[in-house]
């Protein structure tokens, strides 16, 4: 937002609604509209071609000024705080606390901050959790995304398949494993852990989990927090009598059911988005739910996951039901192209918000912490 603001002055993002997208200006005109929303997307972004309309709307704010303030605001700690973002719909500042006594002593933080209050929303009942309980989806052989799995946490839900620096296996949320941010082993068993009878469930092992980092190390990091970019490990193959797909996610018969189609079983993933814009409506799989879609509401929020230490940055927020269990998730967006159940992947379901969200790792904040990833079917090369 800030690079575009550079050469279209007062730009303040943009969001789609329905087939229309919205680009936010402080001097609103068709001409920068045009030209802010080309020079955001680029020209390998194929979501500009699906705006049937880009509309400029007035902005307040300009998104430098926003990012100034969200900035800002992860230097002081605020007990009771859930999340940080800038709604580019609604050209503010966007803060979730807790309870009502959050929301005062957030609003004594702006005023030592000198942000205005008129330019922030503050949501009062919002926290953060992570969803992984019970089982139940069975014994899928060739195993993909979506399908129930349990590790040293739990129940939570199989993430992509992908490859990492040529090494098969799939990610899984570092909060569903033994230790966050470490290397720990950690076996993953689909759909659940029974050894002794179903020594076939184990599928693979973490390899991959980054450290979390302080504000010492990354000015971003809110005081008191341990913080990434990404709430994701990565797991190795390793059951040869286990089959897996890789770029495939499972395909409910509809939403709300764990029971897989039988003509079309699994979503392909032909293609991988870096970022979502507000207003974009994405598809998940999870264990409980089946297959669920919902409006992206935050592109880059700061998510604290509540009765923890430890903070995400730069998350996806959806509004979708994500129940118990489906931390995970993969998520992704159905282009229908160049096949029916075609899609390409934004990122991976995290944790949940009290407020009915869903938080999700973005595709360039995984590549930028675990490395190399390939998405795709086999059929394509991303």
């Amino acid at each position: 937002m800030v690079e575009v603001a550079d050469t279209v002055p007062g730009f303040a993002g943009l969001y789609f609604e329905g087939d229309v997208l919205n680009v936010v200006l402080v001097h609103p005109s068709p001409e920068a509209a045009q030209r802010a929303a080309e020079l955001y997307f680029g020209n390998n972004d194929d979501r500009l071609s699906r705006a049937r309309e880009i509309r400029a709307v007035q902005g307040q704010y300009d998104g430098k000024q926003l990012k100034a303030w969200f900035d800002a605001l992860h230097t002081v700690a605020i007990e009771g705080r859930s999340g940080i973002s800038i709604r580019t719909d609604k050209n503010r500042v966007w803060i979730g606390v807790k309870d009502e006594a959050s929301r005062n002593r957030t609003q004594e933080a702006l005023a030592q901050l000198g942000i205005p209050p008129e330019a922030v929303i503050i949501e009062v009942g919002v926290f953060w959790f992570a969803s992984s309980h019970e089982y139940l989806t069975g014994y899928v052989n060739p195993y993909k995304g979506g399908l129930a799995t349990d590790a040293y946490a739990g129940g939570c839900t199989l993430g992509p398949t992908v490859t990492l620096g040529g090494t098969a296996g799939n990610l899984s949320p570092t909060h569903c494993s033994r230790y966050l941010g470490t290397v720990d082993n950690t076996g993953l068993y689909q759909p659940n852990y029974d050894p002794s009878n179903n020594p076939n469930n184990y599928i693979s092992y973490e390899t991959a989990d980054p450290s979390f980092f302080t504000s010492a190390q990354n000015s971003q990091c809110p005081p008191n927090r341990l913080c990434r970019y990404s709430d994701a490990s990565f797991y190795k193959e390793d059951n040869a009598n286990r089959s897996r797909q890789q770029g495939r996610v499972a395909r409910t018969v509809g939403s709300y059911t764990t029971e897989i189609s039988h003509n079309f079983p699994t979503f392909r993933i032909v293609d991988f988005q870096n970022g979502p814009v507000i207003g974009e409506v994405l598809t998940k799989v999870g264990r409980v739910n089946g297959t669920l879609s919902g409006q992206v509401t935050d592109t880059c929020a700061t998510i604290d996951w509540s009765g923890t230490s430890y903070t995400f940055l730069c998350q996806g927020v959806m509004t979708v039901n994500q129940a118990s269990g489906e931390s995970g998730a993969p998520v992704f967006y159905e282009t229908n192209s160049p096949q029916y159940s075609d899609a390409k992947i934004y990122g991976m379901a995290t944790l949940t918000s009290s407020a009915g969200q869903a938080g999700f790792s973005l595709v360039n904040s995984l590549f930028w912490e675990l490395g190399n990833l390939k998405w795709c079917d086999p059929s394509f090369t991303c």
